[in-house]
């Protein structure tokens, strides 16, 4: 624990100032923010900044420079990284990407996928422009994944993990610059984030979300469990990372969000059975606190208390987007509308909030059924032997059942895709036979 703090004492004091100056603004916010982030560029690796940027560096860069009237430019500092990724891989020949054409031949099957069912369908024309956004983000967010696993020693992601967190928490200090709504007013001001965005919606001047600072917290979370491919991760820091990613959310207010970050504790505290009676003793208490954390959460007043009665996790009109999503199905239940038809009121653009209905709305049974094939052996293989990536998986995952589309949501499939890197980097020992008559080793196979 103690090596943790001195090596990550710049994040994690960061990660405090932050946090006590979003209740009392002491601090100037823009300098704040633009000076945390340049620090960020020094203290990453070359694959640790591409795997930032692949999630959320460019968002948080654009909300700060947005503030000073600068708007267009983050994304280049993605796209300069990855081309650095590309050079140092090809090229230079410095960094691995195990297995990929199998990553790949899963990813291009599934791009091809949407593109058959674009072709052979018609409406409106935002067809094109989701396969351009699904391709840009799927090809880098699969050259970061892939980068990243197959140098798991040349990233650090507990560090990575921790600036998600902190960037959450900037997200959460610019927001009343940028929405022009109130922060919060005291500590308990849970939710605040999101009452905010249903404000200043009327208004049309909403620039950060509160579903953008609660996935940017729990995939913090999801990265850091990710460490655990090189080394046993420390049981009280991580718990204390995944109280902090659960607080984060509550600010936020995105309902999905405190329940992915619940569901991917409850999943750890499970898993510390293995560890002995200390794993047990953690993951009894963790286990129950979550259990309580939900029941308070569900109470009268509380955040969750609305599904009670709506039956949606998320509301805002959401069901009814669903509902026309599952309508579409209904009418074209085989191939389905196709990708990128989807429509409500109208407006092309949008999608049902869940992964499931979108892909049959969009795909029909026969494209769902498809896109299940492509992407089990992937997911079958990180679900049996890669724990350490169960749980940026279950973050991908849960998200993609309430927000975001298929072109969102690629993410998710470029990650299971790239965990096939990690089969090509078990060691293979030989077989050794002893001939006891001339005391030789003879090598005679492989595992």
């Amino acid at each position: 624990m103690k090596k943790l703090l001195r090596e990550n004492f710049i994040e994690i004091f960061s990660i405090l100032i932050v946090f006590v100056d979003i209740f009392y603004n002491i601090l100037p916010v823009v300098p704040l923010s633009l000076l945390l982030i340049a620090i960020s560029l020094f203290r990453m690796g070359l694959l640790d900044l591409l795997l930032l940027s692949s999630f959320a560096l460019p968002k948080v860069l654009g909300y700060a420079l947005y503030t000073i009237g600068i708007s267009g430019v983050a994304s280049l500092l993605e796209y300069a990284v990855f081309a650095i990724c590309l050079y140092q891989w090809i090229i230079a020949k410095k960094i691995h990407f195990y297995n990929y054409k199998e990553s790949f031949k899963y990813f291009g099957m599934t791009l091809l996928l949407f593109i058959i069912s674009a072709l052979i369908t018609t409406g409106g024309d935002y067809a094109i422009t989701k396969i351009k956004d699904t391709f840009i983000l799927g090809t880098i967010t699969l050259f970061a994944y892939g980068f990243a696993l197959s140098n798991p020693n040349k990233c650090n992601f507990i560090r990575v993990g921790l600036y998600l967190v902190l960037f959450s928490l900037l997200m959460l200090l610019l927001a009343p610059l940028l929405n022009e709504g109130a922060g919060p007013q005291n500590f308990m001001d849970f939710g605040y984030l999101r009452r905010q965005n249903l404000y200043v919606l009327e208004n049309e001047t909403l620039v950060v979300s509160y579903q953008t600072v609660g996935f940017t917290a729990t995939m913090g979370i999801g990265v850091i469990m990710l460490d655990s491919l090189k080394k046993k991760p420390n049981l009280l820091f991580v718990s204390l990372c995944l109280l902090l990613c659960i607080i984060i959310s509550l600010y936020s207010g995105g309902r999905q969000f405190m329940v992915i970050s619940l569901a991917v504790a409850l999943i750890w505290f499970l898993l510390q059975g293995k560890r002995g009676a200390s794993g047990w003793l953690v993951g009894i208490l963790g286990i129950a606190i979550v259990i309580l954390f939900i029941s308070m959460l569900f109470e009268d007043g509380g955040l969750l208390s609305s599904v009670k009665e709506e039956g949606y996790l998320e509301s805002s009109n959401r069901e009814v987007i669903m509902l026309k999503g599952i309508n579409d199905f209904l009418n074209n239940p085989v191939f389905g509308i196709g990708f990128g038809r989807f429509e409500f009121m109208g407006r092309y653009g949008l999608y049902p909030h869940n992964i499931i209905v979108e892909s049959l709305c969009e795909l029909g049974v026969v494209g769902l059924l498809i896109l299940i094939l492509i992407s089990f052996k992937s997911v079958r293989y990180l679900l049996k032997y890669q724990t350490p990536c169960l749980y940026l998986f279950v973050v991908f995952f849960l998200r993609s059942m309430t927000s975001g589309g298929l072109d969102d949501n690629i993410i998710m499939f470029s990650f299971v895709f790239a965990v096939l890197s990690l089969k090509s980097q078990t060691v293979k020992l030989p077989k050794i036979k002893i001939d006891e008559n001339e005391n030789k080793r003879i090598y005679t196979s492989h595992f």
